[in-house]
């Protein structure tokens, strides 16, 4: 019996369906994040002013049409994926080019960028552009590709686990003189009840937990899915608790970093363990 390489997958509708709804749903969000930009007075700039000004009604068009945009490109994103991905890149565009970079701005481009990624790939799906991996243009490395595919995924794993487990080294290394309880509560106190996250010494124990036991978990690919979901949340604190106010810059104590660690954890947890992990020899994971 063969199988006809054209036939797509019984599940690849519900995949398109769940692109479509994610490109709507940020689409729609960074849309009306990049409305509240003028609406809030969240710009940095004068640029509002200064094209109401020099340009008028053309100002008014590009300040608000292209969040406007962005909004009617989720909405369409839904039936028809290539026309929202379009529009939602125009958003994504205007919002530097109006307003240069800072926290909303930021937000308002990841989350439309975020969506136009989404209903692109709802509308390769749609078109059966997706049905596999791209042919190679050297086709004698196939095999080597083919190959190291799961590798490549297991090096990503062992780095975000890894780099997680030398925080929680850092962490624990003192109570070896101080002991355990004092640490935790002296971390509990400084880094969690000062930022005002209660129950702090609840905090404190999840955190230490989590960049210890969790982090050797995502690294043997145990409970996957559980430990990376837990750290992308403790991220997330992280991110808009400890380093938002600050903005961007990693260097100058700003979000870069723990955004982009936050969504890599998110990104295995959607993943699961793969190939070369012990919830595969166990046969079960979350």
């Amino acid at each position: 019996m063969t199988v006809d390489p054209q036939v797509m997958p019984a599940s690849a509708p519900k995949k398109a369906s769940a692109l479509r709804l994610g490109a709507a749903i940020f689409g729609v969000l960074g849309g009306l994040v990049g409305l509240a930009i003028p609406l809030l007075g969240w710009a940095t700039t004068t640029v509002v002013a200064n094209l109401a000004d020099t340009k008028g009604q053309l100002g008014a068009l590009a300040v608000y049409g292209a969040p406007a945009a962005s909004i009617l490109g989720g909405l369409l994103a839904l039936a028809t994926p290539g026309v929202g991905c379009a529009l939602m890149l125009a958003n994504t565009i205007a919002t530097f080019a109006l307003y240069g970079l800072n926290n909303f701005t930021i937000a308002a481009f990841a989350l439309s960028g975020l969506g136009c990624v989404l209903a692109f790939l709802a509308s390769a799906k749609a078109d059966g552009t997706a049905r596999g991996e791209p042919r190679p243009l050297i086709p004698s490395l196939a095999p080597l590709y083919a190959d190291t595919r799961e590798l490549s995924y297991l090096v990503v794993r062992l780095t975000a686990g890894g780099m997680l487990l030398v925080h929680g080294i850092v962490k624990v290394l003192p109570m070896w003189e101080k002991g355990f309880t004092p640490v935790i509560e002296a971390f509990a106190a400084g880094s969690m009840a000062r930022r005002g996250i209660e129950p702090a010494i609840v905090a404190a124990y999840a955190v230490f937990f989590l960049e210890t036991i969790g982090a050797i978990c995502i690294m043997l690919g145990l409970f996957t899915r559980f430990f990376a979901a837990a750290v992308a949340i403790e991220f997330v604190v992280i991110t808009f608790i400890a380093h938002w106010p600050q903005g961007f810059t990693w260097s100058r104590g700003g979000w870069e970093y723990p955004l982009f660690w936050g969504l890599i954890m998110f990104a295995i947890a959607l993943r699961g363990g793969g190939p070369y992990t012990l919830d595969r020899k166990l046969g079960r994971e979350l």
